[in-house]
């Protein structure tokens, strides 16, 4: 119904995304992963891989980690500016709400995944050995919730989005 009123805000659109954002919350506040990993091993292609993008220091690690968020913010605001810029063609409100339930979806499914697999993240065995080897080394929650990259995901859901 393209006519004015309630359905001009594109209520049909965001309702998905209400109800993809309710499961997300209740993913990540209701089940936690394991306190023991359930997935440990190691390969040589990710050990080599990571023993090569590491970075010898802490601050530089940290700096990865922050352009690592940057980058992700990013694809948001891209999608975002996508937006604003066909706002003519599209109905804004309505897109949005489509690419939030497409995005809700993407870590609805990464979150539910992280918690299933347990797999231990590969910072656990270096803070092991050093509790300096980044800021986050106690870890809490997020041990043994490696598997799979939520960063890669929602950049590709992005990438497909735009």
């Amino acid at each position: 119904d393209d006519g004015g009123g309630p359905s001009r805000f594109g209520y049909r659109a965001w309702l998905p995304a209400l109800t993809l954002g309710a499961a997300v919350a209740g993913v990540h506040f209701g089940a936690d992963p394991p306190s023991d990993p359930r997935w440990r091993t190691r390969n040589d292609f990710d050990e080599s891989l990571r023993d090569g993008l590491k970075g010898e220091s802490r601050g530089v690690r940290a700096r990865a980690d922050i352009a690592s968020d940057v980058l992700l913010a990013g694809s948001a605001v891209a999608v975002l500016a996508d937006q604003w810029w066909l706002r003519d063609e599209y109905p804004a409100l309505s897109s949005l709400g489509i690419d939030a339930s497409w995005l809700l979806a993407s870590v609805l499914v990464n979150e539910s995944t992280k918690v299933a697999a347990g797999r231990e993240r590969p910072y656990v065995r270096p803070c092991g050995r050093d509790d300096d080897y980044i800021d986050g080394c106690d870890g809490g929650r997020d041990r043994n919730a490696s598997f799979f990259s939520g960063h890669t995901s929602l950049s590709a859901t992005s990438a497909g989005l735009l």
